[in-house]
C-alpha cells in the first residue's frame, strides 16, 4: 500500500511541477506584451465569454433544438418546487 501512495505522490508532484512550468512560461510571454495589448486581450476574452453565456441562456429559454455539440435543454422548474393545488394537513392529522 505504501508503494502505491508513494507512486501517486510522485505522479502528483510531477503534475504540479509541469503545471508550474507551463504557468511560468505563459506568464513570461504575457508579461512581455505592452499594457494596451494586455487590456485589449482581456477585454476581447471577456466579450467572447459573455457572448457564449448569453447564447447558452437564450438557447435554453427558447427551447429550440440546435444541431450543436452542446445542445441545452429548456429550463424547467421541478415538480417539488411548484405550488401544489391543495395544502397537505399531515401535521395536524385531519
Amino acid at each position: 500500500m505504501k508503494t502505491k501512495l508513494t507512486r501517486s505522490n510522485r505522479i502528483g508532484e510531477l503534475v504540479t511541477k509541469l503545471r508550474r512550468t507551463i504557468a511560468d512560461y505563459l506568464n513570461s510571454k504575457v508579461n512581455e506584451l505592452p499594457q494596451p495589448v494586455k487590456k485589449l486581450a482581456f477585454l476581447l476574452a471577456g466579450i467572447m465569454i459573455a457572448i457564449l453565456c448569453f447564447r447558452l441562456i437564450f438557447q435554453s429559454m427558447n427551447g429550440e433544438k440546435v444541431n450543436d455539440d452542446y445542445s441545452i435543454d429548456q429550463l424547467t422548474v421541478p415538480y417539488d418546487i411548484q405550488p401544489r393545488s391543495q395544502p397537505s394537513d399531515s401535521i395536524s392529522g385531519h
